[in-house]
């Protein structure tokens, strides 16, 4: 996972005997997820990287989720995330 750069590698932390341990955190940049919630009024497009954090959100009121519309700003924010990320991090969204 150290590899794939899923985890990261904190300071080693020194005890009294032995070897010092290396506390592993999730890598934040290393994986990204989009969601999306569609409404009856409102619709919210995340994304969100691999500790849970929003990196980005928007909303689009309107008055009947009509799926022609939405179905064109869903792809709208997909792009808009593509550039967001750039190359290197782009492959990373699940």
């Amino acid at each position: 996972m150290l590899d794939d750069q899923l985890l990261s590698k904190g300071a080693p932390v020194r005890g009294k005997v032995g070897q010092p341990s290396v506390p592993l955190t999730l890598n934040p940049d290393g994986a990204f997820s989009v969601g999306i919630h569609v409404g009856r009024q409102r619709m919210d497009v995340l994304l969100v990287d691999f500790t849970g954090g929003v990196r980005a959100r928007w909303a689009l009121d309107y008055p009947f989720p009509d799926a022609e519309p939405l179905l064109a700003e869903i792809g709208k924010r997909l792009r808009d995330i593509r550039r967001r990320l750039g190359t290197a991090q782009r492959d990373r969204v699940q």
